[in-house]
């Protein structure tokens, strides 16, 4: 076993791995196990000389952690994830965290596409913790006007499109010195 280059298992029941799984496979360059059940690509980050990895077709549904689970297959080339149980779309993710890859479900990654993603995922960011900062502000200013006796008007902070938490706090604001 430690020479063997080529795994396909293919339709197994495999479900899970755990830490021996994978243990002596250090010549392993491609693994294919598609459609096994697996919920969880935990331990596959040990074959690091892994270039080319097919996951169709499983159960793995949080995308997230999938691409944190795959992060230390640093040799990585070729990654098919086609039909597995993701909520959203993933390319971009997945080129984002996995950047060894040069292929992603047969899709050939060039260089351009990697600065666009690098450029989205790093404003996509920037947005999230501006919101969270504005959330938070928000939130604060809200309970220090009701230890001052004010009312506050919540509402759901608004999506990216609406209105900015800044908008809303200055009109709460106004609401509140008429009284």
């Amino acid at each position: 076993l430690p020479h063997l280059q080529k795994i396909g298992a293919d339709e197994n029941p495999l479900r899970q791995f755990n830490e021996y799984t994978f243990l002596g496979f250090d010549a392993l360059e491609s693994l294919s196990i598609k459609r096994c059940g697996v919920r969880s690509f935990a331990h596959l980050n040990t074959l690091t000389n892994v270039k080319s990895l097919r996951l169709d077709g499983n159960r793995m549904k949080d995308k997230e952690l999938a691409f944190k689970q795959l992060a230390g297959m640093i040799g990585l080339k070729k990654l098919s994830l086609r039909g597995c149980k993701f909520a959203s779309s993933y390319f971009d993710e997945a080129v984002f965290a996995l950047e060894t890859l040069d292929f992603l479900d047969g899709i050939e990654i060039t260089r351009e596409d990697r600065e666009r993603i690098q450029k989205d995922m790093e404003e996509r960011k920037a947005r999230e913790e501006a919101l969270k900062f504005q959330e938070t502000t928000l939130n604060r200013v809200q309970v220090v006007m009701r230890g001052l006796g004010g009312h506050v008007f919540h509402r759901p902070l608004p999506s990216s499109k609406g209105l900015s938490s800044e908008f809303r706090l200055k009109s709460s604001l106004t609401r509140y010195n008429r009284r």
